[in-house]
């Protein structure tokens, strides 16, 4: 996929920064399906947000102690 078809999915969604957008959806492209993780839990079956201690227990906290660190 070229940059005119990632400005074209571009095109479908609300961004702050285009080139910024740009260049994070090329580099997903261009790494492949194969280094693609999505974790989605919009009914909140797999997080519930706070736990009964009150850590934040929500899904981007967790994964943020998972993922490796910003290269």
């Amino acid at each position: 996929m070229n940059n005119k078809s990632a400005t074209q999915i571009l095109k479908h969604f609300r961004v702050q920064d285009k080139n910024k957008a740009l260049h994070k959806l090329n580099k997903i492209i261009n790494e492949g399906k194969d280094k693609l993780h999505l974790l989605a839990d919009f009914d909140r079956t797999l997080t519930t947000g706070k736990d009964k201690t009150g850590r934040d227990v929500t899904s981007w906290n967790i994964l943020t102690k998972l993922l490796p660190p910003k290269a």
